[in-house]
Parts: structure tokens; sequence; C-alpha cells
């Protein structure tokens, strides 16, 4: 390839800025003092904006089996006041 021009990146430029991007997101969200429950509403809201269907059911799945309801709403004894 000598003299040859190259216009654009390569695929795996384009990914490493994509992750950059994404790990300076993440950095931002961290700078707000979120808490643990909050970090995973974010995941859960980010998953519901997938393209993939299948990945997204999976995710949203997963943190409903692994948090249940107290991620999402109060507790019946705190809905109850005891």
């Amino acid at each position: 390839m000598c003299g040859a021009v190259l216009y654009g990146q390569f695929r795996s430029e384009k990914l490493a800025d994509e992750n950059l991007i994404a790990h300076k997101i993440v950095h931002e969200i961290n700078n707000f003092g979120v808490s643990e429950r909050q970090k995973l509403m974010v995941i859960y809201f980010l998953s519901l904006e997938l393209e993939d269907i299948e990945v997204m059911r999976l995710l949203t799945s997963l943190l409903r089996e692994k948090k249940g309801n107290e991620m999402f709403i109060a507790t019946d004894e705190e809905q109850n006041g005891t």
C-alpha cells in the first residue's frame, strides 16, 4: 500500500473511539453521585433503547430477576408503613 491514501478510520479505531465515549458517559454519570439503584435504573432504561430486542429482553429480565420490584417500587413494608 505504498503511496496509497487512506480515508476514514479502521474498524478497530472506530470501536476504540466509541468505547472512549461510552467510558466518558459512565464517568459523567458517576460524577452525579448516583446510588447503586440509580445505576441499575440507568442500565435498565438504556437496555430499553436497544435495537436488538433479544438483548433488550435478556437484560431487562436479568435485572428484574436479580433485583425484583425493589428496583422499581417501594416494598410492601414501606407502603404499609411498617
